[in-house]
């Protein structure tokens, strides 16, 4: 019989060892859990963090040296002009 303290795995897995506990009961059990799938929420790894702040500054870098060749190309055409 599935009871509360058969929920922990290392119990589950004691029980089906010393036969308290048939691979039959456990299964049926399993079947007639909810569907809670709906309820999950994804977090991110700190490895994926680092992955997106990396990428993040390459991209304010890659900005910021576009603007200032904006503004140097921007100074050259007004020497040009004069």
């Amino acid at each position: 019989m599935i009871t509360t303290l058969t929920l922990d795995k290392r119990l589950r897995d004691k029980q089906l060892r010393s036969g308290e506990l048939s691979q039959e009961e456990l299964v049926t059990h399993l079947g007639q859990l909810p569907d809670l799938s709906e309820n999950v929420r994804f977090r991110k790894t700190e490895a994926e963090l680092a992955a997106e702040a990396a990428e993040a500054a390459e991209a304010a870098k890659a900005a910021e040296v576009a603007e200032a060749t904006e503004a140097a190309e921007g100074v050259v055409h007004e020497q040009v002009d004069n």
